[in-house]
């Protein structure tokens, strides 16, 4: 067998495996771990890329995952290395990045991880009838991030997030069998290891929490996935706390449409509710961190005091999460 010969075997296993057609409907967008982080920033390229797609005329959009040179990942500095270890970093590549996309309409299925030698086939043999892909340079998150923001406003509903009905239905029963059987407060908290002044103010959280406890208001916490790998319990809550949807995105999703109300910070799991129907009020962290600094939130095209979602139900919030401001946006609802 000729070298041509087997690479069009191995291309053709490969399109098996990716469920693309030779049509041009299609957009064929890359996740490079080489220059991405293994975090919720997938959802700034899926939207964005189905953006694109409907800008284009195109139909549908397929996600590829490209595994990086660094243990599939790429290289962080020592400290993050050693707060994140690999194989905590591949578990979010395999628990979020490959299943955001399959949340997005235009998607719908789970991304493909291969790796570059076949990401180079893919550009090489679909570049005649896909319209455009998403390009690799280094380190283009702020330029994505800008893109999706300013693509929000323009699509919406066709192409925000949205959980699917096995998954809602699973989250109704765990609620109910939790005691939880109206709308309930839902609070995602933020407590990582690393960018900490981008972390729920956890003092004024838990009295929050304490507050919605002692007043019989139906709430759940979803705690930060991070602490799942370190500890079992979390009583000091006061209310039922959701490992599933810590642990499975579309979980997490299905939990956040249910809710009266969303209150989250400037996380990754906080940020994907941006970009979906679910009510929300996002807490920025304005200027508690270099991640959350007005110069950063201004070049990814979010001014301060700017908006993305649609009042009342959802809102970002350029105050600091004090329990005060918990406690009066709870009373305003």
């Amino acid at each position: 067998m000729n070298l041509s010969t087997w690479t069009y075997f191995k291309l053709h296993g490969l399109k098996r495996r990716l469920g693309l057609i030779p049509y041009n409907d299609t957009l064929l967008a890359f996740y490079d771990l080489n220059e991405f982080p293994a975090s919720y920033d997938v959802v700034f390229v899926m939207i964005a890329a189905q953006a694109r797609a409907l800008s284009q005329g195109l139909a549908k959009v397929r996600m590829v995952v490209v595994n990086g040179n660094h243990s599939g990942l790429r290289k962080e500095n020592p400290d993050y290395e050693i707060a994140y270890p690999t194989d905590q970093r591949n578990w979010v590549v395999s628990q979020v990045i490959e299943t955001i996309p399959r949340l997005a309409p235009l998607c719908g299925r789970t991304a493909t991880r291969v790796d570059e030698k076949q990401a180079r086939w893919l550009k090489e043999f679909y570049a005649d009838y896909l319209a455009c892909h998403m390009e690799w340079q280094w380190n283009p998150l702020n330029r994505v991030r800008r893109e999706a923001h300013m693509a929000w406003p323009r699509f919406r509903e066709q192409i925000g997030f949205r959980a699917g009905e096995g998954a809602r239905r699973l989250m109704g029963q765990w609620l109910h069998a939790h005691g939880v059987n109206q709308a309930p407060i839902v609070l995602t908290v933020r407590d990582r290891k690393w960018s900490q002044g981008r972390n729920s103010l956890s003092g004024e959280w838990m009295q929050f929490a304490h507050y919605l406890h002692e007043r019989k208001i139906p709430a759940v916490i979803i705690p930060d996935t991070e602490r799942l790998f370190e500890r079992d319990g979390f009583g000091e809550w006061k209310l039922p706390v959701c490992i599933p949807a810590s642990l499975n995105t579309e979980l997490r999703l299905a939990l956040c449409e249910s809710a009266r109300m969303n209150f989250t910070v400037n996380t990754g799991p906080g940020t994907m509710l941006l970009f979906t129907q679910a009510p929300y009020r996002y807490f920025a962290n304005l200027d508690m961190s270099v991640e959350s600094s007005s110069k950063l939130w201004e070049e990814i095209g979010l001014s301060p005091g700017s908006q993305l979602g649609e009042a009342p139900r959802q809102k970002i919030l350029w105050t600091n999460d004090s329990l005060e401001h918990l406690v009066s946006e709870l009373q305003a609802l």
